[in-house]
C-alpha cells in the first residue's frame, strides 16, 4: 500500500500527481489532507485539501488521511488530527483491506464521527456510471459544543454539488436524491464544524476520467530576466472517439487571482493534439509557479485539467547571456523546415549559469551589448549578413565576445553570398578568425548510416578540453550503426584551416575513409583527400576571443536530445562553460535572509533565489548527530537552516558555499529547495570550529539568535523526556532545550534517549544547541547529546549577554517588495572559546526496520525527484493517530 504524503508547496505535489497508471493507482490508495503535530491552524499543521481535489481530478482513486508524522513521542495525541478506518474488526488483515479498500476519512476533530453511502456504496466504493443517486449521510459529534456548521457533497473540480448549512447540532443525517450531473465522476462529502474544524471523507466514484487531458506543459525557458516575457505551450490531448470543443487555457503565475494570459481554441478532432499559448512577463525575481488551467468540454461535461511549472528570474548581472540569431531564418532557430529546435541547448546555458535570448532584429551594436556569445547557425539561401551586420559582429568579436558559427552542405545551394559557406565565411573572415568553410558536402562511401552524408564520427582530440567527458573507451570504432560517444554529422560541409600559426583545436575529425564532394556543382570547392576532413574547431584569437565553427549545427534538438547518447551534448556544454561560465554569485550575508520588518516571522526576502558562504555547524556525517535533511551554516553576521540537504556530506567545520531559496519552516527562517548537485559547493574542505555563542537562557530564546550555534548554562527546572525537552533558567528567563528522538552521543556514542538517565531536575547544565524554532516556539536544537552537561558544583557566573551584533540598514519598503534592497555585513559579535566539538564515530547500524533515519517533526520528507521516490511502502499506523472501528455495509465492485 501507498500514500501521497504531504502533498503541497513545500515538499512537492508529485509532479501536480501526473504520469497517472492504472497498476500504479491499485497501489496508491490514501492521501494526507492534513500533517503535523502542532495544534490544527496553526503554523505547524499543515492543510492540503486542494490537492486532494487536484489528485481525484488527475484520476487517482485516493481517500484522505490526517497525520501527525510525529517524532516526538506523543504519537495520536499531539493534536486532534485523526484517520478514520472503516474496517469489519480491529485485526491487522481488517484494516489493510479497509484501507485498500479507501473506506478512509479524515478529520480534525478527535471524535466525529462520519457515515457516508451513495446508492447503498460506502465511502471509497468504485461504481459504474449511475443515472441516479442516493445519498445518506450522517454526522455526529459526542461533544457538546463541538456543533457542525456545514454539510457538504463536493464533486469533480471541488465544486459543491449540494450542502446543508447553519446545521447547528452535534448530530445531523442527510438524505437527498439527484440525477448525477454529467461532468461528475467522483462525490465525497465534507463536514465544517462551527468551530472550524474540516473532515472530508472518500469519494464514492461513479464512473471513469475521460481520456482527455494535459499532455505537458513548457515555457521557452526555465530561467529568464526579470521583466522579460516567457512563453508557455500547453499540449492538450483527445484520445475520445468525440470532439473536444471549447477548449481554453489560462495562466497564473504565482496563485494571482487575474491570469496574465490566455488562448482558446475551438475543437480538438478524435486522436489528436492542440497547443495553447500565451506569452507574459515574469516580474518576480527568483521562482515563479505557473499554473495552466485548462477548461473543456468532453461528451457534455465540462472538464478543468492543472499543470505547473516553475521559471525562475534573475537579474541580468547574475547571468551570463547567450545571443542565437533568428532574424536570417537561421536554421533550426527561424527557419521554414525546422523552426524552434534549440531548446535543449536552451535549457544546457540555463543549468550552467546562463540565458539565452533569442535575436529577430537586424544585427547592430545594441543587439549584441552585453552579450557573451553570440550563435550563428547558418541563415537560409535568402538572407546574408549585411556588410552593417558583419561590422557589427566585428567589433563585438574585437571586444572579447566570443562566436559559434555553423554552416551546412552546399546540395542544392544558392550561388554567390547567398551560398552557405559564403555567408559564414563573410564573418570569419571579416574578424580575421582562420576558420573557413568549404563549399562542399561531407561524405563516407564506407562508414556511414542509411546515407552517405549520415554520418557518426569518433576521431576527437583527447587532449582537448572540449572532448573531456567523452568515454572514449567505449566508442564501437568502425560500425556506422552503433553511435553511442559519436558526433552526429549530417549533411554537412567541412571546416578549413587557412593559417597555419592560427591557435586552432581540431576538436573532431572524419573518419580515415571520410571524404567531400561538390554537390551543388558549381566547382568552388576544395577538394580534401580521404581522411583530411575537419568536422569541429575552436580557434582562439590574440584577444582570447573563442570561435568555435562546424560544418553542421551540432548543437540542434535532433543532435542534443538527451536519450541519445552523441557525444554532441558533451562537447557543447564543454563549449558553454568556456565561453559562457557562471557568474560568480553575489554572497548574501545571512543576517539579511532574516531581515523582517514588518514583524510577521516571514523573511521579507522570501521567494527569492540567494547564495550564503559560511561554516556547517549541524552536518550530516554520523547519524546519530544529523538533524533529518539539515544542516545549518554560520557567517560572521548569522546562522540559518539548510534543507534539504541528504547526500552530499558535510562535516562540522568546513566551509561551504549554497544557493538556496529564502522561506521558512514553522517559523524557522531557512534557506530552501537547494539542489544538491548545482548548489552545494564545499570550498574549504579544512576543519575551522566556530564556537558557539554564550547567551543567558532568556536571549537564547529572541529571534536575533535564531540559526546560530549558542551555548546556556543554568538550573534544570523539568523534564518532558517522551518529548526531548529540557527547560533551563539562570535567573533570566525560561529556555528549551530540546534533544530529538533520533539524535544521540558524538564521541561517546551515547545511545539516543540513553541522556535521561543522567540529567535530573535540579542539576545545573550546559547546553550548545542551534537557536531555533518551531511549532511550540524558540528552542535551542541540540545536534549531540555529548553537549549537554551536567556542571558539577555550583551554579557558576553566568555570561552576560553579549553585545547585540550591529544589525544590517533594514532595507526601505521598495516598489516591489520581492526585490529588497541588499543591506551590508553587520560586524561578528566577539566570540567566547570553543569548549571543542567531539569526533564522529563511526556510523552505527539503524535500529529498527526502516534504513531512513527517523524523521523530525514537521515531515521532512526523503528528496528525490520520481514520483515513487515520494511514496512510503505499507503503512505506518502510528502517525495515523487513533483509528475508529465501526461496521458497515460494503459494495462488492
Amino acid at each position: 500500500m501507498l500514500t501521497f504524503n504531504h502533498p503541497g508547496t513545500t515538499f512537492g505535489d508529485f509532479a501536480d500527481f501526473g504520469f497517472y497508471d492504472e497498476d500504479i493507482d491499485q497501489l496508491i490508495t490514501l492521501i494526507e489532507v492534513g500533517n503535523g503535530d502542532g495544534p490544527i491552524r496553526s503554523s505547524a499543521h499543515f492543510p492540503s485539501y486542494e490537492y486532494y481535489t487536484r489528485a481525484l481530478d488527475k484520476g487517482w482513486h485516493v481517500a484522505p488521511t490526517n497525520n501527525q508524522d510525529n517524532h516526538k513521542g506523543l504519537w495520536g495525541n499531539a493534536n486532534t488530527a485523526r484517520t478514520v478506518i472503516e474496517a469489519e474488526a480491529l485485526t491487522r488483515d481488517d484494516l489493510y483491506e479497509a484501507i485498500r479498500e479507501r473506506r478512509v476519512y479524515s478529520t480534525e476533530d478527535e471524535n466525529l464521527e462520519i457515515s457516508y453511502e451513495l446508492n447503498g456504496a460506502t465511502m471509497g466504493s468504485i461504481l459504474s456510471e449511475q443515472d441516479s443517486a442516493e445519498v445518506y449521510v450522517k454526522v455526529k459529534d459526542p461533544d457538546a459544543k463541538d456543533t457542525i456548521d456545514k454539510i457538504q457533497l463536493i464533486t469533480d473540480g471541488g465544486r459543491v454539488a449540494h450542502e446543508i448549512t447553519d446545521v447547528d447540532q452535534t448530530e445531523k443525517e442527510w438524505t437527498l436524491s439527484f440525477t448525477p450531473d454529467a461532468s461528475s465522476t467522483y462525490y465525497y462529502v465534507k463536514v465544517t464544524q462551527n468551530d472550524l474544524d474540516i473532515a472530508v471523507t472518500a469519494p464514492v466514484w461513479i464512473g471513469e476520467k475521460e481520456n482527455v487531458g494535459i499532455s505537458k506543459v513548457t515555457a521557452s525557458s526555465s530561467k529568464v530576466l526579470v521583466g522579460d516575457e516567457v512563453k508557455v505551450d500547453t499540449v492538450v490531448y483527445n484520445n475520445e472517439s468525440t470532439p473536444v470543443t471549447n477548449v481554453s487555457v489560462e495562466y497564473y503565475v504565482n496563485g494571482e487571482e487575474k491570469p496574465a494570459g490566455s488562448d482558446a481554441i475551438a475543437t480538438i478532432e478524435p486522436s489528436d493534439t492542440k497547443t495553447l499559448s500565451a506569452s507574459f512577463p515574469i516580474t518576480k525575481k527568483g521562482k515563479n509557479v505557473i499554473e495552466a488551467k485548462i477548461t473543456l468540454t468532453v461528451n457534455g461535461a465540462t472538464r478543468e485539467y492543472t499543470e505547473r511549472l516553475e521559471v525562475k528570474a534573475f537579474d541580468s548581472s547574475e547571468v551570463s547571456h547567450v545571443l542565437i540569431d533568428g532574424s536570417h531564418e537561421n536554421a533550426y532557430v527561424a527557419d521554414a523546415k525546422y523552426p524552434n529546435n534549440m531548446k535543449y541547448v536552451t535549457e544546457l546555458v540555463a543549468q550552467e549559469g546562463g540565458i539565452v535570448h533569442v535575436n529577430d532584429k537586424p544585427i547592430t551594436t545594441d543587439v549584441l551589448a552585453g552579450m557573451d556569445v553570440l550563435i550563428l547557425t547558418d541563415p537560409s539561401n535568402n538572407f546574408y549578413y549585411t556588410d552593417d551586420e558583419v561590422l557589427a559582429i566585428k567589433a563585438y568579436i574585437e571586444a572579447g565576445g566570443h562566436l559559434i558559427i555553423t554552416s551546412k552542405a552546399d546540395y542544392g545551394d544558392k550561388e554567390g553570398e547567398y551560398g552557405n559557406a559564403a555567408q559564414g565565411n563573410k564573418v570569419l573572415e571579416a574578424i580575421g578568425s582562420a576558420l573557413r568553410f568549404n563549399d562542399d558536402q561531407v561524405i563516407d562511401e564506407k562508414e556511414y548510416s542509411n546515407q552517405n552524408y549520415r554520418l557518426y564520427f569518433d576521431d576527437y582530440n583527447e587532449e582537448s578540453p572540449y572532448t573531456k567527458g567523452i568515454d572514449f573507451g567505449k566508442i564501437e570504432q568502425g560500425n556506422a550503426n552503433n553511435q553511442d560517444y559519436k558526433f552526429s554529422f549530417y549533411s554537412g560541409n567541412s571546416v578549413l584551416v587557412k593559417d597555419a600559426s592560427a591557435t586552432v583545436d581540431l576538436v573532431v575529425r572524419g573518419h580515415e575513409t571520410t571524404k567531400n564532394s561538390d554537390a551543388d556543382k558549381q566547382g568552388d570547392f576544395e577538394a580534401l583527400k580521404e581522411g583530411e576532413v575537419i568536422a569541429l574547431a575552436v580557434e582562439t584569437l590574440e584577444n582570447g576571443a573563442k570561435i568555435v565553427a562546424s560544418g553542421v549545427t551540432f548543437f540542434s534538438d535532433f543532435e542534443m536530445d538527451p536519450t541519445r547518447d552523441y557525444s554532441n551534448r558533451t562537447i557543447m556544454t564543454n563549449i558553454i562553460n568556456e565561453v559562457a561560465p557562471a557568474k560568480e554569485a553575489e554572497i548574501t550575508p545571512i543576517a539579511t535572509l532574516h531581515t523582517d520588518v514588518d514583524g510577521d516571522n516571514q523573511p521579507d526576502l522570501a521567494g527569492e533565489t540567494h547564495t550564503i558562504e559560511g561554516i556547517i555547524m549541524a552536518g550530516n556525517t554520523n547519524p546519530l548527530n544529523t538533524f533529518f535533511d539539515v544542516v545549518y551554516v554560520q557567517d560572521e553576521t548569522g546562522g540559518i537552516t539548510i534543507h534539504p540537504i541528504a547526500n552530499t556530506k558535510l562535516k562540522l567545520g568546513q566551509k561551504v558555499r549554497i544557493t538556496g531559496i529564502v522561506g521558512s519552516y514553522e517559523g524557522d527562517t531557512q534557506l530552501g529547495e537547494v539542489q544538491e548537485l548545482t548548489d552545494v559547493e564545499i570550498i574549504d574542505q579544512s576543519i575551522q570550529l566556530v564556537d558557539p555563542t554564550n547567551l543567558s537562557t532568556a536571549d537564547s530564546m529572541l529571534e536575533k539568535y535564531e540559526g546560530l550555534l549558542v551555548r546556556v548554562q543554568g538550573t534544570v527546572q523539568s523534564i518532558d523526556a517522551a518529548s526531548g525537552k529540557i527547560i533551563v533558567n539562570d535567573g533570566s528567563g525560561d529556555a528549551r532545550v530540546h534533544i530529538q528522538g533520533y539524535i544521540g552521543g558524538g564521541e561517546s556514542q551515547e545511545a539516543v534517549g540513553k541522556w535521561v538517565e543522567r540529567i535530573n531536575v535540579g542539576d545545573t547544565i550546559s547546553a550548545i544547541g542551534l537557536a531555533a524554532e518551531d511549532a511550540e516556539g524558540k528552542r535551542i536544537r541540540v545536534r549531540n547529546t555529548d553537549e549537554v552537561v551536567v556542571v558539577a558544583g555550583d551554579t557558576p557566573d553566568q555570561p552576560g549577554t553579549p553585545e547585540e551584533p550591529e544589525q544590517p540598514d533594514q532595507p526601505g519598503t521598495p516598489e516591489e517588495p520581492e526585490q529588497p534592497d541588499q543591506p551590508g555585513t553587520p560586524e561578528q559579535p566577539e566570540q567566547p572559546e570553543n569548549p571543542g566539538t567531539p569526533e564522529q564515530p563511526e556510523k552505527p547500524e539503524n535500529s529498527g526496520t526502516s534504513e531512513q533515519p527517523e524523521q523530525p517533526e514537521g515531515s521532512r520528507p526523503v528528496t528525490g525527484q520520481a514520483l515513487m521516490g515520494y511514496l512510503f511502502v505499507g503503512l505506518t499506523l502510528i502517525g495515523l493517530g487513533f483509528i475508529f472501528m465501526r461496521k458497515q455495509r460494503f459494495m462488492k465492485k
